[in-house]
């Protein structure tokens, strides 16, 4: 019953075989003829051994690694509370090691341990604990404990941009990035609910600011620290400290604006085509055109003549009135407004899409003024990086979290 709930398959009786092995098929809806068990997905296959042995050995504990490793979300949660209701039902006790935050939240109530530093630490006891994570989830703590500190950013692309950031100005937290980062992501308002943004949105919980997350945090973490690195919004926001929270904004309108320029789209569109095709002339002339109509319309407000005036200028003094210009200006939309338009005249897909402008980072030649603002907000992002050294344990490379 429990396989047929789970995965709409129906297990044949085992037979034995001519050799005096066993052979064992299940039926799958759709399918005329039985299948061989060998045929199943890894996921089943795991349940389906586990279910077995907790009904064959019963009063006794066992520990499972990874059950969820082959599931889906969905298929993650059914299986936590099956194993728990077996558990109960034949006096066993299931020990899950296990890192889904589906498993992580499910079982806060009455059934998590966290393992940290060769600590056990029953969360499901601590009401304070308990309570704060079923607003931000049982990962987050996990993380936070982890690690020491939490870096704010309004989404997923401003990692890949501060990542990308990092390796173009050869900044050595470069090297530690992947294995240090602890983000969270705080925006919550997009101009276009577009697909990206949901699965932004569902990755780091939007609509949490990062005093509120923090604060809820650190009410368990007495020792946590904290960086929010967010978007000016063309508001003039002014940096502060918090307590132990560091927030710091751009002083442009998003980290978009230190790199994007007409030259950077040029020469990232030119770079995608070759050179010496047939069409290579044609595809010139549409760049240029998507170019111009975007910049115009989106940077210099339809007026001709102002855009004719800056094109003739100068490049230092071309530069200092593209700043001028766009230093309130959501340089990310326009960017996408010219490979939407350049895709249009030349038809196919857009070069690049809003979530992907990092790529651009490793073309751009930074001005001086953008390389120190960025190096300071690099520097104040290793910084947070080497705290965790102090919450790192020699040979243990991440914290588990144990449902039983």
């Amino acid at each position: 019953a429990f396989m047929r709930h789970l995965f709409h398959i129906e297990l044949e009786r085992p037979e034995e075989t001519a050799r005096g092995g066993i052979a064992l098929s299940y039926r799958q809806l759709g399918v005329k003829e039985a299948l061989d068990i060998s045929s199943a997905g890894r996921g089943m296959l795991q349940m389906l051994l586990v279910f077995a042995y907790l009904y064959s050995h019963k009063g006794s504990v066992l520990m499972v690694d990874e059950p969820d490793a082959h599931l889906e979300v969905l298929r993650q949660k059914q299986v936590y509370v099956l194993l728990r209701d077996i558990a109960g039902e034949n006096g066993s006790q299931v020990v899950i090691v296990t890192h889904s935050e589906v498993i992580l939240d499910e079982a806060l109530d009455l059934n998590l341990t966290l393992l940290l530093d060769g600590r056990a630490d029953d969360l499901a006891k601590k009401h304070d604990i308990r309570n704060s994570l079923k607003h931000f989830g049982a990962d987050h703590y996990v993380k936070a404990r982890e690690r020491g500190y939490v870096m704010y950013v309004e989404g997923g692309t401003d990692i890949d941009m501060l990542r990308a950031l990092a390796e173009r100005l050869a900044h050595p937290v470069a090297r530690i990035w992947d294995e240090r980062i602890n983000s969270f992501y705080v925006q919550n308002n997009y101009p276009l609910q577009d697909v990206d943004a949901e699965l932004e949105r569902v990755e780091g919980g939007f609509g949490v600011t990062p005093q509120a997350h923090f604060n809820g945090l650190r009410n368990l973490l007495p020792g946590l620290q904290g960086l929010a690195i967010l978007d000016n919004d063309g508001l003039n926001r002014q940096d502060r400290d918090e307590g132990a929270l560091k927030i710091r904004y751009w002083r442009r309108y998003e980290a978009e604006n230190y790199f994007i320029t007409p030259e950077l789209l040029r020469q990232y569109s030119l770079n995608q085509y070759p050179a010496d095709d047939l069409w290579s002339q044609q595809t010139h002339e549409a760049i240029e055109a998507a170019l111009a109509e975007v910049l115009k319309d989106a940077v210099f407000e339809g007026s001709d003549a102002d855009y004719d005036a800056w094109r003739v200028l100068p490049a230092d003094a071309a530069r200092l009135v593209w700043e001028a210009k766009t230093e309130r200006r959501k340089l990310s939309s326009v960017a996408e407004q010219f490979f939407r338009r350049l895709a249009e005249k030349l038809g196919g897909s857009m070069l690049l899409k809003k979530g992907e402008l990092h790529r651009l980072i490793p073309l751009t030649d930074l001005p001086t003024g953008a390389v120190a603002e960025v190096r300071a907000k690099l520097d104040l992002i290793q910084q947070l990086f080497e705290q965790a050294h102090e919450h790192d344990e020699p040979g243990v490379e991440q914290a588990h979290g144990d449902a039983g």
